[in-house]
């Protein structure tokens, strides 16, 4: 990592930081807001929600490597950040390193605070191990959408493909999973339940949603998807330094042409409409 880039990056999007932090604190305010208005709240029961700062989170994993990427997919700024003195795999891994940073630091301020006032409504280990979940997904799908956007040379294209990849997550897995128990386990509810608990835990942000519910007993936690999770990151994270190496800087503003993107999703999405 380089930390005069990343003083940079940092100075220039302070406002913003600001920015995110106040707009977790609403989302987690309007959560649990209702409880207050329907005159519930008992301070010894109280579970603290989530949901919408988890809307927040995903949303916020979408936006930030879209807009600290943006500077890479454009002719002129490509040119000024790619004669800087800084080693192409240093700037990389700079920019994760501070788009994670982006989103988790606001949240575990938010997430302490929030758990500081409400006198840490679950208990100490099984808030650290929530805090710990929710900041490794954080990690997860930032590596893993930072990948997918580096094979982007603009901003529209990095949002239609990151968009259409997870999408691809939960149609791919719903329109195979309504084949195999239409065509081999008729009706079968063990697989069923298979379906919902591990194959639509495939997807990083299906699997995010649910970190709330693992910790409140309703569903387990399968430490293979979360294994899974990882590496797939790992991998991602890895691939992504080494394509950035290779990236050009004429190539921005251009038509994204990568046969992972365009051609992968339309052919992958015929097929699966086709089962």
């Amino acid at each position: 990592m380089n930390k005069s880039y990343f003083k940079s990056l940092f100075n220039k999007d302070k406002r913003i930081n600001i920015l995110i932090i106040g707009i977790m604190l609403l989302l987690l305010t309007i959560s649990n807001l209702s409880q207050f208005i329907s005159n519930t709240y008992d301070r010894g029961n109280f579970q603290i929600s989530y949901s919408y700062i988890i809307v927040g989170i995903i949303l916020l994993t979408i936006i930030l490597p879209v807009y600290n990427m943006k500077n890479f997919q454009s002719k002129k700024a490509a040119d000024t950040y790619f004669s800087l003195p800084i080693k192409r795999e240093s700037m990389y891994i700079t920019t994760v390193i501070y788009t994670i940073l982006q989103i988790a630091v606001p949240f575990i301020f938010v997430y302490f605070v929030t758990n500081c006032i409400f006198y840490f409504t679950l208990n100490l280990y099984i808030t650290i191990c929530m805090l710990i979940l929710f900041l490794l997904y954080i990690v997860i799908i930032v590596s893993i959408n930072l990948f997918i956007i580096e094979k982007c040379n603009s901003i529209i294209d990095s949002v239609i493909i990151l968009l259409a990849y997870h999408g691809l997550f939960l149609f791919g897995v719903s329109a195979i999973s309504l084949f195999i128990s239409n065509n081999l386990f008729i009706g079968h509810a063990y697989f069923n339940s298979f379906t919902s608990h591990y194959l639509f835990g495939i997807s990083p942000y299906a699997y995010l949603s649910k970190i709330e519910y693992i910790f409140m007993s309703e569903i387990s936690l399968s430490f293979i998807i979360v294994l899974i999770h990882s590496i797939v990151a790992f991998c991602a994270f890895i691939f992504g330094i080494k394509n950035f190496k290779k990236r050009k800087a004429e190539s921005g503003e251009s038509l994204t042409l990568n046969k992972w993107t365009y051609p992968f999703i339309i052919n992958t999405y015929t097929i699966l409409l086709v089962l």
